[in-house]
């Protein structure tokens, strides 16, 4: 992530946010107890406590969010009923702990869209009704997945760790910390990045394209993709052939050996910290390819809800590749992203129709693993869902 060219522009801009900079980094100088990492661990934990254990999550698609704009922005909708929607949102964010959770993937859409007015308005609305929760960049998810599914085999029991908030963050923070990194970093470099940390979990999520320059593939990098998988379908022999559990089982071990580096990292710090010691290196875990035992957990079908992330985005995968009619396209490729990063962590996930039906329809049926409730942006299926919350609540 890059900060603003001009340092100085950052620092004003943090004034006009209210944040002091020369107060933090001197509180910093004299309570050194924390390491840096430790830091923004505390920094993430205060902001989810300050959630609902018991509030409903539902993620939008992009489509809804900018009909929500519109309505706030006195346009006329393209359906009347999307001003009832809206309002009721807004009724269910202030009233019933409803949050409209957004993501990385989100904001990667996002750039599609100018730096309008329009552009403004939409960031503030998406940060009102999410009040700033998100979830984590998918890097992290796969790192605490990993972490998490070796508490649970191993029966690691520790009150720090919470299965249900850990994949939360404050959206301004999943971009990444830009850090100082030097070596024997002494106490005013630590105070820094610790101020650094302060500063980011306080800038707004409608300020963030002000200050970040974010790196995603975008829908070029997406579309080489998609062409390069569709080359495969079309000459690899065979490649359509197999069931879908068999497609499943090669997508699921591809997405380790994909995450091979951040899960090894996770394993790392895992045993390092399970068994007390600083001696664990990660080319011991390499060599042991202990990596390996998750995709021959998930081959056994003893994989459970680990890895749900990389879980819906095999099954994805898969279903494109069983399904003979269908090739793999950009659009495809984001939507994937959205639905493994949302739908595990959930309660609601609203996407467009094809999506949501191959999430729902057979052989999929990706919604019930996981207990989330998949709905086609329909505005009278929204319309339905809000209501029945309404009711429930009253």
């Amino acid at each position: 992530m890059k900060m603003m060219k001009e340092n100085d522009c950052f620092i004003e801009y943090l004034k006009e946010i209210g944040f002091e900079w020369n107060n933090q980094f001197n509180y910093h100088i004299t309570n050194n107890n924390l390491t840096t990492e430790e830091y923004r661990v505390l920094k993430k934990h205060n902001f989810i406590s300050s959630i609902p254990k018991n509030s409903t999550k539902i993620y939008l698609d992009l489509n809804v969010w900018i009909n929500f704009r519109d309505v706030h922005m006195g346009k006329k909708p393209s359906n009347s009923k999307w001003n009832d929607i809206y309002q009721k949102a807004i009724y269910l964010n202030e009233f019933y702990d409803v949050y409209f959770v957004t993501s990385l993937n989100i904001y990667s859409e996002l750039q599609k869209q100018d730096t309008s007015e329009n552009f403004i308005e939409l960031l503030k609305i998406i940060g009102k009704l999410s009040k700033e929760l998100t979830v984590e960049n998918p890097l992290q998810l796969v790192f605490d997945e990993t972490f998490f599914c070796l508490m649970d085999m191993l029966k690691v029991n520790k009150s720090d760790f919470d299965f249900n908030s850990y994949q939360w963050d404050k959206a301004s923070a999943i971009y990444g910390m830009p850090f100082i990194n030097v070596k024997n970093s002494n106490d005013a470099v630590i105070a820094m990045n610790k101020t650094l940390i302060d500063a980011i979990y306080q800038i707004p999520f409608r300020d963030c394209y002000k200050l970040f320059e974010f790196h995603n593939q975008g829908i070029d990098g997406f579309k080489k993709v998609s062409d390069e998988l569709n080359q495969d379908l079309a000459y690899k022999k065979g490649v359509r052939s197999k069931n879908l559990e068999e497609l499943y089982i090669e997508e699921f071990h591809g997405a380790i050996e994909a995450s091979s580096e951040i899960i090894n990292s996770a394993l790392v710090s895992f045993m390092k910290w399970y068994y007390d010691t600083t001696l664990v290196e990660i080319k011991v875990i390499k060599e042991k390819e202990l990596i390996n035992i998750f995709s021959n957990l998930f081959r056994y079908g003893k994989i459970q809800q680990y890895f749900p992330s990389l879980q819906i985005h095999s099954g994805l995968h898969a279903s494109v590749r069983y399904d003979k009619s269908k090739k793999f396209t950009p659009n495809d490729l984001f939507d994937f992203h959205h639905a493994s990063s949302a739908i595990p962590y959930c309660d609601y996930f609203v996407t467009d129709n094809p999506l949501a039906q191959r999430l729902i329809n057979k052989p999929l049926a990706i919604g019930k693993k996981f207990d989330t409730r998949i709905l086609p942006a329909k505005t009278e299926l929204i319309l339905q869902v809000f209501d029945e919350m309404l009711n429930n609540k009253a």
